[in-house]
């Protein structure tokens, strides 16, 4: 009946009245499966101006969505029907948790649909955020599927990057023969030359042949 209602508001004084009713329920609707579809109604058919109570409450609990399971895609929800004000609000608070939420279970989802939006800053944003974990992530259940994101969806220099640090990382060889690892490894070989790092090159060579060693495969992209 609510969906109904936001389907056929037609005039600025039923807007209003409709946003005053649900504003103060901003949060539950968005993590309840049945009122996450009012707030996708409101998310669609809304102005930037009226729905901005949605928006708002998702870019001051990001969290709390991000790492919900209706919330995490409720929040989603938000990012794709937001303009460009507050789209940049709302993905620089998730981006800020970025590692936080790329190994929680439902957070995951959130950092590789904006990964998916290929909006650059952002992909940037993350990869900075994660800098300095790539290993760990890559070796986690959720985590691991960011990583293989962030190699297919960054710009080359920051694969490159990506790629640098797990080559430097002291659990490479534990990295390359765990479940998750290796498809972290095996992803960064399909999107990198491994020749054009910078890396001691040392490094790199007992990287590829161990690679070769656990993957017995002669397709990436080596040089």
């Amino acid at each position: 009946a609510v969906q109904k209602i936001i389907e056929t508001v037609n005039n600025p004084d039923q807007v209003s009245k409709v946003v005053f009713a649900l504003s103060p329920g901003a949060m539950h609707l968005m993590l309840d499966p049945n009122g996450s579809h009012v707030a996708n109604r409101c998310l669609q058919k809304l102005l930037p101006e009226s729905k901005a109570f949605l928006l708002d409450a998702a870019t001051l609990h990001y969290l709390g969505l991000a790492t919900h399971q209706q919330g995490c895609c409720s929040i989603q929800k938000c990012i794709e029907h937001s303009d460009d004000e507050q789209k940049f609000n709302l993905l620089s608070n998730i981006i800020s948790s970025a590692l936080t939420l790329a190994d929680d279970r439902f957070g995951n989802y959130v950092i590789q649909s904006i990964l998916n939006h290929g909006i650059e800053w952002a992909t940037s944003k993350i990869v900075d955020e994660l800098e300095g974990h790539f290993g760990y992530l890559s070796i986690q259940k959720c985590g691991s599927h960011v990583v293989e994101n962030c190699l297919k969806r960054a710009p080359q220099h920051m694969r490159d990057k990506i790629i640098k640090e797990l080559i430097n990382d002291p659990k490479l060889q534990h990295i390359m023969v765990d479940q998750y690892g290796n498809f972290v490894i095996q992803t960064a070989l399909e999107h990198c030359k491994v020749k054009d790092i910078d890396a001691p090159p040392a490094k790199k060579r007992k990287f590829l042949s161990s690679m070769f060693n656990h993957a017995g495969s002669a397709t990436y992209h080596l040089c």
